[in-house]
């Protein structure tokens, strides 16, 4: 699976000391941005990532598929072939084209003016966060361990599941 990021949000006010320049010399605005992903691809920050949204997801191997997938007329036309499913409200996205980023099991990656650049910072902010949330997991579930038995706990998810427990009941006398 594929995540489709886009500045969705066209109008959204960006915060000062990003050094983006606005068209018209006042705030610089979500256009401004995606203008200067389109033209400047290199320069975009991880800071900026906040402004792109999630518009679509590509159920395809490659970032090329991906790229073929939301560009071509004839797979618009045949509705993606079920493998594009729009995250808007109003069921539709733009073409992906350069400054948009995509993620997939490798991590992010931005659609540049010839291929695709990892963005290595937006990884690494990823892979902390991934790590202190499933530490956080981790602890709670000890946490909630120690104060129920055991016995719902599912061998494929790790997770105390109340349909588990509800399917196989205490067998432990801990609860």
């Amino acid at each position: 699976m594929i995540y489709f990021y886009n500045i969705h949000n066209k109008d959204a006010i960006l915060e000062e000391g990003l050094n983006v320049e606005s068209r018209e010399g006042s705030l610089a605005t979500g256009w401004d941005l995606w203008t200067e992903m389109m033209r400047y691809p290199d320069r975009f920050e991880p800071e900026y990532f906040k402004y792109y949204s999630c518009v679509a997801t590509i159920d395809c191997e490659t970032l090329n598929e991906a790229f073929h997938l939301t560009n071509s007329e004839e797979d618009f036309a045949n509705n993606y072939y079920g493998k594009v499913t729009p995250l808007t409200g109003n069921g539709s996205f733009p073409s992906m084209s350069v400054g948009d980023i995509v993620l997939n099991d490798d991590g992010f990656w931005m659609c540049d003016k010839y291929g695709w650049t990892e963005l290595k910072e937006l990884n690494e902010w990823r892979a902390e966060n991934m790590a202190k949330t499933e530490a956080l997991r981790a602890d709670i579930l000890e946490d909630y361990k120690e104060e129920n038995c055991e016995c719902g706990i599912s061998e494929k998810t790790g997770k105390w599941s109340e349909k588990v427990f509800e399917s196989f009941g205490c067998n432990c006398g801990g609860a």
